[in-house]
Protein backbone atom coordinates (compact mmCIF):
# COMPACT_ATOMS: atom_id res chain seq x y z
CA UNK A 1 0.00 0.00 0.00
CA UNK A 2 2.87 2.36 0.74
CA UNK A 3 4.18 1.84 -2.76
CA UNK A 4 0.77 2.66 -4.24
CA UNK A 5 0.47 5.80 -2.10
CA UNK A 6 4.01 6.86 -3.03
CA UNK A 7 3.22 6.34 -6.70
CA UNK A 8 0.03 8.41 -6.35
CA UNK A 9 2.05 11.19 -4.69
CA UNK A 10 4.65 11.18 -7.51
CA UNK A 11 1.96 11.18 -10.19
CA UNK A 12 0.12 13.98 -8.40
CA UNK A 13 3.31 16.05 -8.24
CA UNK A 14 3.97 15.42 -11.94
CA UNK A 15 0.43 16.53 -12.80
CA UNK A 16 0.92 19.69 -10.74
CA UNK A 17 4.12 20.49 -12.66
CA UNK A 18 2.41 19.92 -16.00
CA UNK A 19 -0.54 22.02 -14.92
CA UNK A 20 1.79 24.89 -13.99
CA UNK A 21 3.41 24.71 -17.44
CA UNK A 22 0.03 24.68 -19.15
CA UNK A 23 -1.12 27.64 -17.05
CA UNK A 24 2.01 29.52 -18.09
CA UNK A 25 1.38 28.70 -21.76
CA UNK A 26 -2.23 29.80 -21.37
CA UNK A 27 -1.15 33.11 -19.87
CA UNK A 28 1.23 33.61 -22.79
CA UNK A 29 -1.58 32.92 -25.24
CA UNK A 30 -3.87 35.38 -23.50
CA UNK A 31 -1.22 38.11 -23.41
CA UNK A 32 -0.56 37.50 -27.11
CA UNK A 33 -4.21 38.27 -27.83
CA UNK A 34 -5.20 34.63 -28.43
CA UNK A 35 -8.08 34.38 -25.99
CA UNK A 36 -9.63 31.76 -28.26
CA UNK A 37 -6.65 29.45 -27.71
CA UNK A 38 -6.47 30.35 -24.03
CA UNK A 39 -10.14 29.32 -23.66
CA UNK A 40 -9.44 26.10 -25.51
CA UNK A 41 -6.49 25.29 -23.20
CA UNK A 42 -8.63 26.11 -20.15
CA UNK A 43 -11.36 23.82 -21.44
CA UNK A 44 -8.80 21.10 -22.05
CA UNK A 45 -7.51 21.41 -18.48
CA UNK A 46 -11.03 21.31 -17.06
CA UNK A 47 -11.81 18.13 -19.02
CA UNK A 48 -8.54 16.56 -17.87
CA UNK A 49 -9.40 17.37 -14.27
CA UNK A 50 -12.86 15.85 -14.67
CA UNK A 51 -11.41 12.76 -16.34
CA UNK A 52 -9.02 12.28 -13.42
CA UNK A 53 -11.84 12.72 -10.90
CA UNK A 54 -14.05 10.19 -12.69
CA UNK A 55 -11.24 7.67 -13.05
CA UNK A 56 -10.52 8.01 -9.32
CA UNK A 57 -14.22 7.52 -8.57
CA UNK A 58 -14.30 4.35 -10.65
CA UNK A 59 -11.10 3.12 -9.01
CA UNK A 60 -12.56 3.60 -5.53
CA UNK A 61 -15.81 1.88 -6.50
CA UNK A 62 -13.95 -1.08 -8.01
CA UNK A 63 -11.59 -1.32 -5.03
CA UNK A 64 -14.47 -1.34 -2.56
CA UNK A 65 -16.28 -3.94 -4.65
CA UNK A 66 -13.17 -6.11 -4.92
CA UNK A 67 -12.81 -6.07 -1.12
CA UNK A 68 -16.14 -7.89 -0.92
CA UNK A 69 -17.18 -6.10 2.25
CA UNK A 70 -20.72 -5.13 1.33
CA UNK A 71 -23.44 -7.35 2.76
CA UNK A 72 -24.96 -8.11 -0.63
CA UNK A 73 -21.63 -9.62 -1.69
CA UNK A 74 -21.76 -12.12 1.15
CA UNK A 75 -24.64 -14.40 0.24
CA UNK A 76 -25.37 -16.63 3.24
CA UNK A 77 -27.27 -19.88 3.11
CA UNK A 78 -29.68 -19.11 5.96
CA UNK A 79 -30.85 -22.72 6.18
CA UNK A 80 -27.36 -23.83 7.16
CA UNK A 81 -26.94 -21.24 9.92
CA UNK A 82 -28.16 -22.06 13.41
CA UNK A 83 -30.60 -19.59 14.96
CA UNK A 84 -27.99 -18.61 17.55
CA UNK A 85 -25.61 -17.60 14.77
CA UNK A 86 -28.05 -15.20 13.11
CA UNK A 87 -27.05 -12.31 15.36
CA UNK A 88 -23.26 -12.02 15.35
CA UNK A 89 -21.27 -9.71 17.62
CA UNK A 90 -21.24 -6.84 15.14
CA UNK A 91 -25.03 -6.92 15.02
CA UNK A 92 -25.23 -6.66 18.82
CA UNK A 93 -23.03 -3.55 18.84
CA UNK A 94 -24.35 -1.81 15.71
CA UNK A 95 -26.21 1.42 16.38
CA UNK A 96 -28.93 0.34 13.93
CA UNK A 97 -29.40 -3.08 15.52
CA UNK A 98 -29.44 -1.93 19.14
CA UNK A 99 -31.48 1.24 18.61
CA UNK A 100 -34.79 -0.61 18.85
CA UNK A 101 -33.79 -2.46 22.02
CA UNK A 102 -31.61 0.10 23.80
CA UNK A 103 -32.02 3.57 22.23
CA UNK A 104 -29.96 5.22 24.96
CA UNK A 105 -26.94 3.08 24.05
CA UNK A 106 -26.80 3.88 20.36
CA UNK A 107 -23.14 3.89 19.34
CA UNK A 108 -21.03 3.68 16.25
CA UNK A 109 -19.95 0.15 15.41
CA UNK A 110 -17.06 0.10 12.98
CA UNK A 111 -17.10 -2.99 10.82
CA UNK A 112 -20.83 -3.52 11.05
CA UNK A 113 -22.08 -5.24 7.94
CA UNK A 114 -25.78 -4.67 8.48
CA UNK A 115 -26.12 -2.96 5.13
CA UNK A 116 -26.96 0.50 6.49
CA UNK A 117 -24.75 3.16 4.98
CA UNK A 118 -23.59 0.95 2.15
CA UNK A 119 -24.84 0.89 -1.42
CA UNK A 120 -27.17 -1.80 -2.61
CA UNK A 121 -25.94 -3.88 -5.52
CA UNK A 122 -28.25 -1.90 -7.79
CA UNK A 123 -26.90 1.43 -6.48
CA UNK A 124 -23.33 0.23 -6.95
CA UNK A 125 -23.97 -0.85 -10.54
CA UNK A 126 -25.79 2.43 -11.25
CA UNK A 127 -22.90 4.45 -9.80
CA UNK A 128 -20.37 2.57 -11.93
CA UNK A 129 -22.53 2.99 -15.04
CA UNK A 130 -23.05 6.71 -14.35
CA UNK A 131 -19.35 7.35 -13.76
CA UNK A 132 -18.41 5.33 -16.85
CA UNK A 133 -20.85 7.26 -19.05
CA UNK A 134 -19.67 10.58 -17.64
CA UNK A 135 -16.07 9.52 -18.26
CA UNK A 136 -16.89 8.65 -21.87
CA UNK A 137 -18.54 12.05 -22.40
CA UNK A 138 -15.56 13.77 -20.80
CA UNK A 139 -13.11 11.92 -23.05
CA UNK A 140 -15.11 12.94 -26.13
CA UNK A 141 -15.08 16.59 -24.96
CA UNK A 142 -11.37 16.35 -24.19
CA UNK A 143 -10.64 14.96 -27.66
CA UNK A 144 -12.72 17.75 -29.20
CA UNK A 145 -10.64 20.35 -27.33
CA UNK A 146 -7.40 18.68 -28.51
CA UNK A 147 -8.69 18.67 -32.10
CA UNK A 148 -9.55 22.37 -31.81
CA UNK A 149 -6.01 23.11 -30.61
CA UNK A 150 -4.54 21.06 -33.47
CA UNK A 151 -6.65 22.92 -36.00
CA UNK A 152 -5.55 26.26 -34.57
CA UNK A 153 -1.90 25.13 -34.68
CA UNK A 154 -2.31 24.03 -38.30
CA UNK A 155 -3.66 27.47 -39.21
CA UNK A 156 -0.51 29.16 -37.89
Amino acid sequence: MATYNALCARVGAAFADISAEVNSAGASLRSAGRSDLFNCVASLQQHEKEQLRLEATLQVLRKEHAAGKWSWQRRVDVASVAAADLRPAWARSCRVHIAAEQPAEVAEAPGCSCGVGEPTEEEYRAAVAEATQALQRTIVALNDAVDELREAAAEQ
